[in-house]
């Protein structure tokens, strides 16, 4: 959907300069209206799975589900700065994630170290992606 389709070449343009993608002829007001229904339907169909399978609706359900999406992008490779990433790296990270999570839970690792562990995995991975910009900005000067 990123590569393929025309929202998704959209969206990539928005997000890395709306002035530029005003200037390229998108209706970038219009876009970004569209962009965020789709993600308030994405995030409903979501909330109905979640709420099928647990049998009950809560709204809390998902509360700790943000820590976790933070951890896979970041594991996936995406700047949290902007100008890097895709879906198919971001995919990537959740499944590095999973079978890391999966892991701790079989060895029988707590799951507040569990959290611990993945808070500084997003440290390193954020300090390891700088430390790239640092040295690709020394070479520069």
């Amino acid at each position: 959907m990123q590569s393929y389709t025309r929202f998704g070449r959209y969206s990539y343009v928005v997000g890395g300069s709306e002035e530029i993608a005003r200037l390229s002829g998108i209706a970038v007001d219009r876009f970004k209206i569209l962009a965020f229904a789709f993600g308030a339907l994405s995030a409903c169909l979501a909330a109905a799975l979640e709420s099928a399978r647990l049998g009950l609706g809560h709204v809390e359900i998902g509360a700790n589900q943000m820590f976790l999406t933070f951890t896979a992008v970041v594991i996936g490779g995406t700047s949290l700065t902007g100008g890097s990433g895709g879906v198919v790296h971001s995919a990537i990270g959740v499944l590095i994630l999973t079978v890391l999570s999966n892991g701790m839970i079989y060895v029988g690792v707590t799951p507040y170290i569990q959290t611990a562990v993945r808070g500084v995995i997003i440290l390193v991975a954020v300090i390891a992606a700088n430390w790239r910009l640092r040295a690709r900005l020394r070479v520069i000067k």
